[in-house]
């Protein structure tokens, strides 16, 4: 193990677990989310109380629950986003006029989402059976509040879409270029609000409590406790790799130039990874038993593990080096949203963290 003055040239080692980055707190300014008034983003409702219609929406993102959520028209001001707006297949803006509504009875709102999510959590983490063998199987045995954090923060990612009787009198867009072909998306108002109940009421709330249980689990490290331990950051440097992937789609469709949609916050993401590794690496030595050859009867009395635990790890040792050839193409060419580039690291047996900044993708 390095010792702990060596470890101070690591900037990861200077910032905290509590200091981790998972999620955005709102759009950017560079965002083409942005709003100007930050009522939007401050769950304000922007309706007008002297508008009699409220409309209820069916609104879903996966198949399986829907949202319901209250609509009415609001006063369009300056700085305000109001209409789709982006790259359609051909690379030109595609702009698709919508109505102006935003949300309404937002303590209702809340409070369905709240039950939505706990609804679907498993459907969205369900996505990962297409993800590499060894990421499933992961995804599969974790059971801690990572795994809830990994499915809501595809939350504030997937596109909703209006999915009732109710349409707000627009049809489903028949245009095959169209960025939102065969189905209707909702007003970029809604998108922030919707974005802001789950970061605000969910995410963060979650972030706070997952990451003092991490601290508590690495600070107090014990054999015990190496399984929650790796399943919860293996999620989480998942995690991180599903949102670069998501933050390099949202820069390409809206033709912002730039690898990620908010560069400042991919490097907070990818501070974030240091910050996990290193603890894992150098605190509690966790890649220890992903290295141990568990044919080896001393070593499996040694650790005290379940034969369910060892096929586990055997398992896992054998996905991994399985793939080999993937991993030393993702980390030769800096392909950082691609799956294993990040969790593959809690197998290194000797980790660096690696360079400090972004380093643009060397294209295959």
């Amino acid at each position: 193990m390095a010792s702990k003055r060596g470890l101070i040239k690591f900037p990861c080692f200077q910032s905290q677990i509590v200091d981790a980055v998972f999620f955005r707190r709102g759009p950017s300014f560079q965002s083409p989310q942005y709003f100007q008034r930050s009522t939007v983003c401050d769950l304000v409702d922007l309706t007008s109380p002297t508008e009699p219609e409220v409309r209820t929406l069916q609104l879903g993102q996966i198949p399986g629950p829907t949202l319901e959520v209250y609509d009415a028209k609001f006063q369009k001001q300056p700085g305000d986003k109001v209409d789709c707006r982006a790259l359609n297949e051909d690379g030109k803006e595609y702009v698709l006029k919508m109505p102006h509504y935003g949300l309404t009875k937002l303590q209702r709102t809340r409070e369905n989402m709240k039950t939505y999510i706990r609804k679907t959590r498993n459907s969205y983490l369900s996505e990962l059976r297409f993800a590499t063998d060894i990421t499933w199987l992961t995804a599969q045995r974790a059971i801690s509040m990572a795994v809830a954090m990994w499915a809501y923060c595809r939350v504030i990612e997937k596109e909703w879409k209006i999915c009732g009787d109710d349409t707000l009198d627009l049809e489903p867009i028949t245009d095959p270029k169209s960025p939102w072909y065969g189905f209707i998306p909702i007003t970029p108002a809604m998108d922030v609000q919707l974005d802001q109940i789950v970061i605000r009421d969910v995410l963060q709330p979650l972030r706070t409590k997952l990451l003092a249980r991490l601290q508590d689990s690495i600070q107090n490290y014990r054999p015990d406790n190496w399984f929650d331990c790796y399943f919860t950051i293996f999620m989480l440097l998942n995690h991180i790799e599903q949102a670069a992937a998501h933050g390099n789609w949202f820069s390409k469709i809206n033709g912002l130039g730039r690898r990620y949609s908010d560069m400042k916050l991919a490097e907070a993401w990818f501070h974030t990874t240091r910050i996990l590794l290193s603890r894992f690496h150098f605190v509690s030595n966790g890649s220890a038993p992903l290295r141990l050859d568990w044919g080896k009867a001393g070593n499996v009395r040694f650790a005290n593990f379940s034969d369910d635990e060892i096929k586990f790890l055997r398992d896992s040792q054998a996905l991994m080096a399985k793939k080999r050839a993937h991993v030393e193409e993702v980390k030769s060419k800096h392909k950082y949203e691609h799956d294993l580039y990040w969790t593959h690291q809690l197998f290194s047996e000797k980790w660096e963290p690696g360079l400090p900044h972004i380093v643009d993708e060397i294209p295959d």
